[in-house]
């Protein structure tokens, strides 16, 4: 069984890498950059554009 890159889990788990790393970003660009990339990691949009 292969775990491709839109599975809910996979996901999930880039969601919480973006969320910390615009966290922890210390200039307004990069932060949303990361937000952006959290935002798209949950979009419904997102994980239906690839099924």
């Amino acid at each position: 069984m292969a775990i491709g890159p839109f599975e809910p889990g996979v996901q999930a788990v880039r969601q919480r890498v973006f969320h910390e790393l615009a966290a922890n970003a210390t200039s307004t660009m990069s932060r949303g950059v990361f937000n952006w990339a959290e935002r798209e990691s949950t979009s419904e949009q997102h994980s239906t554009l690839h099924e």
